[in-house]
């Protein structure tokens, strides 16, 4: 079974992901259009798990380094995220929320979010049918009357929201058990049927402060961010992006700080390696061609930040093939499929 056809099955499985990059070519495949960037420095950056009946699908995922999170939901569908961890805050959009939230990520803006270092959580997405008739069920709105994937944020209640958790992580325990295929009529079931219900339950009792303008950041940002997309291929440096932002080297300093947690140099390079980082996984460049496309010259210098980024050299992740090392089997019924450990 490939990799996107994954959200359309009743089917487990466990990704490892090299580098945040080859997380991103493997989601793009499930109808994600994401482009997550690493910014903090460090090898294996996530860890994922996917579970999915007809017309639910789960993600559950550990980011072990600071990752800029930017992209569009998989369309046709309503997708929520839910942080895993109860204590502490994360930037969403232009405001930092408390892990006791439920986030409604944006079908038509997207949805822009900073995550730190250990960084926990779960995105449902679900077909709007499915949501709809749960909604009958418990004698709620009907889907079109309730505010969702618009950027949303709600604040539910503590008992509701840990019920919804407790949900979550049995069905993922139980999904990485030996005997998971054996199970897979019960298991699709329980997403299918259950889970719905439990979410909805959560979801409309929450208090919710509006919408959530989920790419608003501050104007300094704003300009940057344009310029370094617009420039990344080039030789740029912070000076241009300052010109380019308007304001100074502190200011911008200061705002990078706030809303990404690194310096501006920090981030552009980080960009930039990314940028190297693609052209080796999905085209096979010659490690050279690749840092000079991106705007690097100095090869030594590019060499050392990149293994100081990911802990690997450019030689190294141009030997692999582009896409997640899957250490499990997808899982389908009847198979009879004895999952391996997801990630050794």
């Amino acid at each position: 079974m490939r990799v996107e056809d994954l959200l359309d099955t009743a089917a487990i499985q466990a990704l490892c992901a090299p580098s945040i990059d080859e997380f991103n070519l493997t989601m793009r495949g499930a109808a994600w259009d994401i482009d997550f960037v690493q910014i903090e420095r460090g090898a294996k950056p996530v860890d994922a798990f996917a579970c999915a009946s007809a017309s639910v699908s789960l993600l559950r995922v550990e980011f072990r380094n600071r990752i800029h999170q930017q992209g569009n939901p998989p369309p046709g569908k309503l997708t929520f995220g839910i942080p895993a961890q109860i204590e502490g805050s994360f930037r969403f959009g232009a405001r930092e929320e408390p892990f006791e939230s439920i986030l409604g990520f944006s079908g038509s803006t997207g949805f822009d979010c900073v995550s730190d270092r250990g960084h926990q959580g779960y995105t449902l997405s679900f077909v709007s049918e499915r949501l709809s008739e749960s909604a009958r069920i418990l004698g709620q709105p009907a889907i079109e009357e309730m505010t969702v994937n618009r950027g949303a944020v709600r604040h539910p209640g503590p008992a509701k929201l840990a019920a919804l958790r407790r949900a979550l992580a049995t069905l993922f325990q139980g999904a990485e058990q030996p005997q998971a295929a054996r199970a897979m009529p019960a298991f699709a079931a329980a997403i299918e049927s259950e889970l719905p219900l439990i979410f909805l339950q959560c979801w409309n009792e929450a208090s919710s402060p509006g919408q959530v303008p989920a790419k608003n950041r501050s104007r300094v940002v704003t300009r940057a961010r344009d310029y370094i997309d617009a420039h990344a291929k080039e030789a740029i440096t912070v000076a241009d992006v300052c010109r380019a932002a308007s304001c100074s080297l502190s200011t911008l300093g200061r705002a990078f700080r706030a809303h990404f947690g690194v310096s501006p140099k920090l981030y552009l390079t980080a960009v930039r390696l990314a940028g190297v980082r693609r052209s080796l996984l999905t085209t096979g460049a010659p490690v050279g061609d690749a840092a000079a496309e991106w705007g690097f010259w100095h090869f030594s210098k590019f060499a050392q930040d990149y293994k100081r980024m990911y802990r690997e050299l450019p030689s190294a992740t141009r030997s692999r093939v582009a896409g997640v090392r899957s250490r499990q089997q997808i899982l389908v019924p009847g198979a009879g499929v004895e999952p391996t450990h997801p990630c050794g």
